[in-house]
């Protein structure tokens, strides 16, 4: 007989036991407490972004899609960057789309909250949906993210102008699949307009450009402009 009066109770039981083991053991405890969820919610998340998409593209193209995990931007600051933004590169927000997605957050330590368990359905649609061009994320949670084969190697993405400049900022997994550690992402800690993207120094702010990338080139852009003065 078990010894928990419900299954919340076993789940809560086993959430705190989890927080105190590594991060694959983390991640194999959301997937088998949260995998349907998971699942239907991402199939629901897809359905309703192919409509959206199609009705927005009507009168707008789509020009660039950011996430920003765990910023501390708000809505207000969020328009007026992307309005900087698109003013800076003479972006015609009429005719094109630049969307900074902020709302996402993932909390190590609390992975069953709310918003912890909504964020990796939207990041697996942002990905698979082939919407998401670039993300954003905080050095702590960067390798839940990380792990799951979402960002392109940069080694094949950065031209040789980029690879150089960001060279001793490239940020390296290791997948265990016998290919060695990978560059899937630049620390753009020290970049002047880091803290415009709600970030921190100190954060160890990481970006990666997603694997399948409507807009690399538009991606990368973002990725130079983060670093003008």
């Amino acid at each position: 007989m078990s010894q928990y009066n419900s299954v919340n109770e076993e789940i809560k039981a086993q959430a705190d036991k989890i927080k105190k083991q590594p991060l694959p053991r983390r991640i194999g405890y959301f997937w088998y407490y949260h995998k349907w969820q998971l699942i239907g919610g991402t199939a629901a998340v897809l359905l309703v972004g192919s409509i959206l998409h199609t009705l927005f593209t009507d009168h707008q193209k789509l020009y660039l899609t950011g996430i920003f995990l765990n910023t501390r931007l708000t809505n207000i600051e969020r328009a007026a960057l992307i309005d900087e933004y698109a003013s800076a590169n003479g972006i015609d927000t009429e005719k094109y789309s630049v969307d900074f997605d902020c709302s996402l957050a993932y909390d190590l330590e609390n992975p069953t909250d709310s918003v912890s368990t909504y964020t990796p359905v939207m990041m697996l649609a942002y990905s698979e949906g082939n919407v998401g061009d670039f993300a954003i994320t905080d050095a702590k949670t960067f390798d839940f993210f990380g792990s799951a084969g979402y960002f392109q190697n940069l080694h094949e993405t950065l031209d040789e102008t980029l690879l150089s400049q960001h060279a001793d900022r490239l940020y390296y997994y290791d997948f265990n699949d016998g290919n060695g550690s990978i560059p899937i992402a630049v620390d753009i800690s020290d970049a002047p307009k880091a803290s415009m993207l709600g970030y921190e120094k100190e954060d160890g702010v990481l970006f990666s450009i997603f694997y399948n990338a409507p807009h690399t080139e538009q991606a990368l852009a973002f990725l130079t402009w983060v670093y003008s003065e």
